[in-house]
Parts: structure tokens; C-alpha cells; sequence
């Protein structure tokens, strides 16, 4: 059973342009890193860290060209 992907409503932290792209892109990246991991609880995980480096990255994320290169 896949985890799910979605993230909360955002408060205001996450730049709208990242829950677009996250929304757009979650599942197929998730999919994907089970595939390659084999370990859908580290492909999980990996997810996760993902998306933690993404809200890292703040406002600077809505300047990236192509999201979802960047995501995988």
C-alpha cells in the first residue's frame, strides 16, 4: 500500500510554487525510489528528505527551471 504523498495545507512557510510542484510530482518520485531502493520505508524516508531540502530552500525554489529534474 503506498504512503500517502500529500502534505497539509500550508501555513504560510512553504512557497506555493513548491506545494505545486510537490503535488505534481510526489507520487511518480515516490513510485520511482521504490522501484530503484527496493525499501519502500527508505524510499519513504527519502521522500521525506526531499521535501525537507525543498523547504530549505524557501523562495529560491520558485526559481528553479525544471522542478521536477530537481525533485528527482
Amino acid at each position: 500500500m503506498a504512503a500517502d504523498v500529500s502534505v497539509p495545507a500550508s501555513n504560510g512557510t512553504a512557497p506555493p510554487c513548491l506545494m505545486r510542484a510537490w503535488d505534481a510530482n510526489a507520487r511518480s518520485l515516490q513510485q520511482w525510489l521504490r522501484n530503484e531502493l527496493r525499501d519502500d520505508a527508505l524510499a519513504d524516508d527519502v521522500l521525506q528528505d526531499v521535501f525537507i531540502k525543498a523547504l530549505r530552500q524557501e523562495k529560491r525554489f520558485c526559481s528553479v527551471e525544471n522542478v521536477r529534474a530537481w525533485l528527482f
